[in-house]
């Protein structure tokens, strides 16, 4: 759950990189509406993370992680 708060935090900067140099139309337009749908995502892992009586600082970022959205 971490893992997925960590590469989460970035998805929406990925997305919102990615779609200047997006050629098709129709895969820019979706891009565009999931981007609306992935904000705040990373608050609902640490929400979870929570519940389960933990905090995200008690993790360490996996190199594996980082290598998703490097």
């Amino acid at each position: 759950l971490a893992q997925t708060y960590f590469f989460v935090r970035h998805s929406t900067s990925l997305l919102g990189f990615s779609m200047p140099f997006l050629q098709n139309e129709a895969l820019r337009h979706h891009f565009e509406h999931h981007l609306s749908e992935e904000e705040r995502h990373d608050l609902l892992a640490l929400k979870d993370l929570e519940r389960l009586g933990k905090k995200i600082d008690q993790y360490e970022e996996f190199s594996l992680t980082q290598a998703f959205y490097q």
